[in-house]
This record gives structure tokens, C-alpha cells and sequence, in this order.
């Protein structure tokens, strides 16, 4: 979606807010910002995998979340444009397979950390 925001008639509008969208950090930096202050600390991640119809449906996934601050900006018409071509772009990201599902996976990162 940041991709897609940058490129086309709304990028003006859409690059800034591309730039101010939360970037994840590693696991080795949250670690090292919990450290002084934990007296343990439990890192894992793990990948949900999600077989969806298409990418549309990853579309839909995350109209109501991550989509939301590059829609709001726009009229109705490049709303269509925009989703359009990011459903381009997640049907080369995410190639359908021979039953015609597509599968998200979604990476989640888990801490546990106790206070000293």
C-alpha cells in the first residue's frame, strides 16, 4: 500500500502519510529496549497463514485497519483507482494457487517481559 501511494495522482497526498506509518522493528530491538528494564525477557514470533479467496480478500483484510489512513484522504473515484492497483500489486505479491486460494501470511512477533 505505501507502493501504491507513491506512485499516482494522490502521492502528494498519500506519500506523507506512507512516511508516518509505523515501520515494525526487529525482535533484536524491541530485546534491546526491554533489557534494562527486564529481569526476563521471552521473545518468539510466529506466522499465521491465512488461505484466502484471492487477493481481493486481502484487500477486504485490511480495508477497516491498515488501508484506512490511504483511503480516507480520497474521493470516491480514486478510492476505486487506488484499490484497483493495489490489488494488482498484491495479485503479483501473492500468486493464486492451482485451487485459487491465496495465502496471507501474517507474522506476529510476541515479548514477555517481567520487570526487574
Amino acid at each position: 500500500m505505501r507502493l501504491v501511494a507513491a506512485d499516482g495522482p494522490w502521492a502528494s497526498r498519500l506519500a506523507p502519510i506512507a512516511m508516518t506509518r509505523p515501520v515494525i522493528a526487529s525482535f533484536e530491538e524491541y530485546y534491546d529496549w526491554l533489557r534494562p528494564l527486564s529481569a526476563e525477557i521471552d521473545v518468539w514470533m510466529t506466522t499465521y497463514i491465512h488461505p484466502l479467496d484471492g487477493a481481493g480478500d486481502i484487500v477486504d483484510w485490511f480495508a477497516g485497519s491498515a488501508l484506512r489512513p490511504f483511503l480516507d484522504p480520497l474521493d470516491e473515484g480514486e478510492r476505486r483507482i487506488f484499490l484497483a492497483r493495489y490489488q494488482r500489486e498484491l495479485e503479483y505479491a501473492y500468486p493464486a494457487r492451482k485451487d485459487g486460494k491465496t495465502f496471507l501470511a501474517y507474522p506476529r512477533l510476541f515479548l514477555v517481559a517481567v520487570r526487574r
